[in-house]
């Protein structure tokens, strides 16, 4: 953390305005050609929405990784803040997985991304009631998959 912020510290207090117009410029580009919000014409908030998943990663605690760097290049993570759109997680399920550390198998969360257009919440939140209320997806509970399990306190 402390590379980023001396990474921060030693730019040109310039470097913010360009830094804001860059922005302003991506998200400009996403309301209008990526994303854009409903129109007076139509009874949705948002034309479409995106769906987006960050893949399956595995991080083994016996594994060490290299200290924090300066927050270089972009990935579907940073679309929300820089467009200023609402992104909401919504777990799926699990997967499993065999376990170098335990030896057996063991699972991971499984879940997507939802994108809304800019001010569009409330069409991820209806959207979430409609799937659970159709019983496609279920509220998580504690524990090592999406329907519970043993919760280990060791």
């Amino acid at each position: 953390m402390q590379a980023r912020w001396a990474f921060g510290d030693s730019l040109p207090a310039s470097e913010l305005d360009i830094a804001i117009a860059n922005k302003t410029i991506f998200q400009k580009f996403w309301e209008t050609y990526v994303l854009p919000a409903g129109n007076n014409d139509t009874e949705y908030c948002s034309e479409s929405i995106i769906l987006y998943s960050s893949g399956v990663n595995i991080f083994y605690r016996n594994t060490y990784l290299d200290p924090p760097k300066p927050p270089f290049g972009f990935d579907d993570s940073q679309i929300s803040i820089f467009a200023e759109v609402p992104d909401f997680v919504i777990p799926l399920g699990s997967a499993a997985y065999n376990s170098t550390i335990t030896n057996h198998t063991e699972v991971l969360p499984v879940s997507v991304d939802i994108i809304a257009a800019r001010g569009c919440d409330g069409v991820i939140f209806t959207l979430v009631e409609e799937l659970l209320e159709a019983g496609i997806m279920a509220i998580p509970l504690a524990g090592q998959t999406i329907t519970g399990g043993e919760i280990l306190g060791k």
